[in-house]
């Protein structure tokens, strides 16, 4: 059940504030998980039970790493698009929020108000919750800020103009105060919250900030889906006793050199992901990718990649180039072969399964090229090096002019 109301409780007019804004490090930062859909993801909450939740723009929320499933507005006629989640601090629940500020509630979410029937000069853009889960915080585009509940107003650039509009905002963890975002990487700190740098310099598009777990720091996403940590004691974006990140968020914290993962092939192939939690239990370890052989002609295995999904971890996929087991000797699938545009339709076939996944997938193509067991490999089939990169290039140039985008090679 959701609960949507008209605006209750203390809407605070914005006022220009003091407030802190300073350049982000140097440095690019990696393009890594552009969306591959219409209907845009717009957030995701850490559950402290475990996992997390992340929601789209048409109100669906999907649930990772062993997260329960709390409910959703998919199919319901929303007014306006749903543009933020944020978690109840016992991780039982949900609030979503849409772009007239209207709160639907889940779980152990409480309703405090909303500004759904509030003429608004912006659209709300975030929502953030207070410590105790008895109040939260909205913010407008232009970064004026709506308390309900026992959130307390700090400050807002509701009277600053600015170069760029505001799309998100955190909490520090004493809720005395928050951040707020612009989509330049201005960060602007009031309250107790402390500012801890940006990437206003970086030229990076971002869409959205949360906080460190604790509320001490915070992150930075940017619309290409790196993870920018700012403030935060460990170098690393979470250690293995941290909250839980979804796949995308593993991968991209990866990318950037902020995060080692680990990960496992595991016995029986697909039929071994389950033994998985197992072996993560064993080593103590969380096991954070997983990786699964597909054969030449055989389509995406999609419902390995939602098995894997479901334990929170990155799917990689060995793809070979050969019926396995039929030996080296089969110059059927030698690099040239696959080169000349022989298999183009099949491998689009895979490149749109991919795309329609939706997800991260680390793609192992045309493994152990240097010794002389596949097909593929550069001692065999007439095969040379040279070959093997030109085959690896025709098949990634397929990928991308399909699309593709969550799949890293």
């Amino acid at each position: 059940m959701f609960h949507r109301r008209a605006a209750i409780g203390l809407l605070i007019a914005a006022t220009a504030v003091p407030l802190s804004r300073a350049p982000s490090p140097a440095g690019a930062l990696p393009a890594v998980n552009a969306a591959a859909t219409t209907v845009p993801a717009v957030g995701g909450a850490p559950s402290k039970k475990g996992g997390g939740w992340e929601a789209f723009a048409d109100g669906r929320v999907v649930p990772f790493g062993g997260a329960p499933t709390l409910g959703d507005l998919a199919g319901a006629a929303l007014a306006r698009p749903i543009v933020g989640i944020a978690a109840t601090p016992s991780g039982g629940g949900y609030w979503l929020v849409a772009s007239d500020g209207g709160v639907f509630t889940f779980g152990d979410a409480r309703f405090h108000g909303s500004t759904g029937g509030v003429r608004l000069d912006k659209p709300v853009v975030g929502v953030a919750s207070t410590p105790t889960g008895n109040g939260y915080w909205l913010v407008a585009s232009d970064g004026g800020v709506f308390t309900f509940g026992d959130a307390r107003f700090h400050g807002s650039t509701g009277g600053v103009r600015l170069a760029r509009p505001v799309v998100g905002m955190a909490a520090s963890g004493t809720g005395n105060g928050y951040w707020l975002v612009a989509s330049d990487g201005g960060l602007f700190s009031f309250g107790d919250s402390r500012f801890a740098g940006s990437l206003s310099a970086s030229g990076s598009h971002i869409s959205g900030m949360a906080a460190a777990p604790g509320g001490v720091g915070y992150y930075l996403v940017t619309a290409a889906g790196s993870v920018v940590p700012f403030g935060i004691p460990s170098p690393s974006v979470a250690s293995s006793t941290s909250t839980p990140m979804s796949p995308s968020a593993l991968l991209t914290a990866a990318l950037a050199g902020q995060k080692k993962l680990f990960g496992l092939s595991p016995n029986g192939n697909s039929k071994g992901i389950p033994t998985v939690p197992t072996i993560a239990s064993e080593v103590s370890h969380p096991v954070q990718i997983i990786n699964v052989f597909m054969g030449w002609n055989q389509p995406l295995p999609v419902t390995s990649l939602q098995a894997i999904a479901a334990q929170g971890a990155i799917p990689e996929l060995t793809w070979e180039q050969w019926p396995a087991g039929g030996g080296p000797n089969q110059p059927a699938y030698a690099d040239s072969v696959i080169t000349s545009g022989q298999y183009d339709t099949y491998i689009r076939s895979v490149a749109t399964a991919a795309k329609a996944w939706n997800g991260p997938i680390l793609l192992r193509y045309g493994h152990e090229m240097n010794g002389n067991w596949y097909p593929w490999a550069a001692s065999v089939n007439g095969n040379t090096p040279a070959a093997f990169v030109a085959a690896w290039q025709h098949v990634h140039h397929i990928f991308t002019t399909a699309g593709v985008t969550d799949v890293k090679w």
